[in-house]
């Protein structure tokens, strides 16, 4: 028996419908690439390959009298996969501030399909899924420059010529004071040397001798600079729905349909903080005109020293202005610091979050094509009528996934 020939139709905007009394699977790839929504409605429907990745993420309806699987055949509507798009390979900005890492790509939402027949035969090789696919990992975040070491004190700090010093330093404060306890002059002064760093410098002149005592400190280190928040993970996509409906079917087993929702996709990892620079050393000189040469103290080690007020002992220097004697002691050794990783915060963006594709009203759909379906039976195909008799006491199918 001859069959007519395929009628085509574009019903609206990406909406398309494709009738006649014999359709089969491979007619579907028909269909222009940009339709959302496809119509088939036959007396027959040949289901005999799978349908190619066009169809991913769209709506297929397939109305039919008698639908025949004539080999193990897929349906695969779900959400096409995605893949990262991330525009920028740098992990740290100019500043050396670590990149908060882009966020993942969303997945993409199943389409939903329906199936509406009399008669099925070889349903169990029949396969529909509607999954929607996973979301993409977010990006890591960059890891943050490390500090820059302070500047260590060293003998160019100091101006060694006896006791007279080479003082080409810029002067903050300096105090002068009468003579004490016979000394002559008392001098006290914080200076700038001329390699950046502060000193402090405390002198006693007097008619027997006289003492100097000069701390110069080590520049601070500079922080090290924050790492990246790790992006966000893509959102997964929804799920499709599957609506099966057959009178009549060849095998007590359901056709094998899937609809699930992706993944979501993972966080990336914040970047690590960089590591403090830590402090620039300390060194201190003292000094006795008459009696010695100067000595040095703190090349041995990285350390930090401070001042110490109080009695007379070795190394001391008279302050006037405390009214005390000043000596230089170990404050701390100074250790190099390790950077930490970023907290676990996450970056407070609006996520895409896919939406369902919206489904067609399979009601709404039998019911515009009841007329055609009941007209266009194919009377004289008799193992049809024989397939349905045979038939007659098998369950009906119904598979609904919302």
């Amino acid at each position: 028996m001859a069959f007519e020939q395929l009628q085509f139709k574009k019903k609206s905007d990406n909406v398309y419908e494709l009738k006649g009394r014999l359709l089969t699977s491979i007619d579907l790839e028909s269909v222009p690439d940009d339709f959302t929504d496809l119509h088939a409605v036959a007396d027959v429907f040949r289901i005999q390959s799978d349908l190619s990745d066009k169809f991913r993420g769209k709506n297929l309806a397939i109305l039919a009298n008698y639908v025949e699987v004539t080999k193990p055949s897929t349906f695969d509507l779900s959400g096409e996969p995605v893949t990262p798009t991330f525009d920028f390979h740098g992990d740290k900005d100019e500043h050396g501030t670590g990149l908060d890492g882009q966020d993942g790509v969303a997945g993409k939402s199943g389409g939903n399909f329906a199936l509406n027949c009399r008669l099925i035969n070889n349903n169990s090789q029949l396969t529909i899924i509607a999954n929607g696919s996973n979301g993409t990992n977010g990006q890591n975040g960059g890891n943050g420059e490390d500090g820059v070491h302070g500047k260590d004190a060293s003998q160019r700090s100091f101006v060694v010529d006896g006791f007279n010093w080479k003082m080409s330093f810029d002067i903050n404060e300096k105090w002068e004071m009468n003579a004490k306890f016979g000394l002559e002059d008392v001098e006290k002064s914080e200076l700038i040397t001329e390699d950046g760093l502060t000193a402090f410098v405390f002198k006693q002149i007097s008619i027997l001798d006289d003492w100097g005592l000069m701390l110069v400190v080590g520049g601070k280190g500079q922080p090290g600079k924050l790492g990246g928040l790790g992006g966000c993970g893509g959102k997964a996509g929804q799920a499709g729905s599957i609506f099966i409906h057959c009178d009549q079917s060849s095998h007590p087993e359901n056709i094998l349909a899937t609809a699930n929702p992706g993944t979501d996709g993972e966080n990336g990892a914040n970047g690590a903080n960089g590591a403090d620079g830590r402090e620039g050393r300390d060194l201190w000189k003292y000094d006795q005109r008459v009696w010695g040469n100067p000595e040095c103290f703190g090349e041995d080690r990285p350390t930090k020293f401070k001042l110490v007020w109080g009695e007379s002992a070795d190394y001391t220097v008279w302050d006037g202005a405390a009214n005390s004697y000043v000596r230089v002691e170990k404050d701390y050794d100074i250790e190099i610091p390790i950077g930490t990783t970023r907290n676990e915060s996450i970056k407070d963006f609006n996520i895409e979050t896919p939406e369902k594709v919206p489904s067609f009203d399979i009601s709404v759909l039998k019911n515009e094509y009841s007329h055609y379906l009941d007209s266009n039976k194919v009377g004289s195909m008799k193992e049809f009528e024989k397939m349905s008799i045979q038939l007659a006491s098998r369950n009906t199918i119904d598979i609904v996934i919302p």
